[in-house]
C-alpha cells in the first residue's frame, strides 16, 4: 500500500508554494528551539535554489546544522563546500568520540534552479548517503562508524552554521521543505524519488522529527514536526516563490 502511494503521488500534477530567501551578507538564517539530538540515524530532506556556490577554497555555506558552541560536538552539518576549487555537497557530524565523520560528493549545483538534496546517515548499519534530485551519488570518507555525540546543548540553524561560537558560513539563496526524521529507518530510494518530485515530508514519511516549510511570511518560521518549537528568524521575513511541490 505504501509503495501504491508513492507512485500515485509522482503522477500528480506540481504546483509552486512558498520559500523563504536568505541573503549571505545580511547574514540571514533561522534559529531554532534546542531539540534532542539523533542517537542512530537521521535523514534531512531540503529544497534548495542557490544564488551563488562558495567561490574560494575551505568556504562553505552552511545548510541545516546543529552543533556545539566550541565545534568539538557537531551533532550535523549539511552544507555546500569549495574544496580546492571543486564544488562539493558535504555532510558531517562528530561521533561518540568526538572523531569527524564526514561524507562528501564531488557536485556542482546549478544556481538559479530549485533542486533537491537528502542525506541519509545509519551508523548501525555503518552507512551514509547524500542524493541530489533523488540521485545517490558516489561519496568519499569514512565508515559511519558511530553515532554522535552526546553534548548538553546545541545549535540548530538553517542557512548557515554556528561555528566556534560564531554565526557563519552563510547560505545565498532561497530553501524551502526542511524535514528532519531521528532515530527511524533511514529514507529509501522510493522516499527519496517522491520528495524530489514534490511530495510532502510529512504525507512521504510520517511523523518527522522536525518540518520547516520555510514559507517565508511569518514573523517566526514554525516547526510542524513532532516538537513543534517555535523559532526566530533573525532577519526578518522575506518571501519568495518555491520549489514545485505536489497538491498539499
Amino acid at each position: 500500500m505504501k509503495k501504491l502511494l508513492l507512485a500515485l503521488l509522482l503522477l500528480l500534477p506540481l504546483q509552486s508554494q512558498a520559500a523563504r530567501l536568505f541573503v549571505a551578507s545580511n547574514s540571514d538564517r533561522v534559529v531554532y528551539a534546542e531539540q534532542p539530538a539523533w542517537t542512530t540515524q537521521i535523514s534531512i530532506s531540503l529544497w534548495i535554489y542557490p544564488t551563488s556556490l562558495p567561490t574560494i577554497g575551505g568556504v562553505l555555506m552552511g545548510l541545516v546544522s546543529d552543533n556545539a558552541s566550541t565545534d568539538n560536538g557537531r551533532r550535523v552539518l549539511t552544507c555546500l563546500l569549495n574544496s580546492g576549487g571543486t564544488q562539493r555537497i558535504y555532510f558531517s557530524y562528530h561521533n561518540v568520540n568526538f572523531i569527524l565523520q564526514d561524507q562528501y560528493t564531488d557536485y556542482t549545483l546549478t544556481t538559479g534552479v530549485w533542486q533537491h538534496l537528502a542525506f541519509t546517515a545509519d551508523y548501525t548499519a555503518h552507512a551514509c548517503k547524500i542524493y541530489v534530485n533523488g540521485v545517490s551519488q558516489t561519496t568519499v570518507g569514512p565508515n559511519v562508524a558511530d553515532g554522535p555525540p552526546t553534548i548538553s546543548a546545541g545549535f540548530p540553524r538553517v542557512g548557515n552554521f554556528y561555528y566556534a561560537g560564531t554565526e557563519a558560513f552563510f547560505f545565498d539563496g532561497r530553501m524551502a521543505e526542511v524535514a528532519i526524521w531521528q532515530d527511524v529507518a533511514v529514507l529509501n530510494q522510493s522516499e527519496v524519488t517522491a520528495l524530489a518530485r514534490g511530495a510532502r515530508p510529512d504525507k512521504v514519511r510520517i511523523n518527522p522529527t522536525r518540518y520547516y516549510p520555510l514559507e517565508g511570511w511569518q514573523t517566526t518560521e514554525p516547526d510542524y514536526g513532532q516538537f513543534h518549537l517555535g523559532t526566530t528568524s533573525i532577519s526578518g521575513t522575506s518571501r519568495v516563490n518555491g520549489p514545485p511541490v505536489l497538491p498539499r
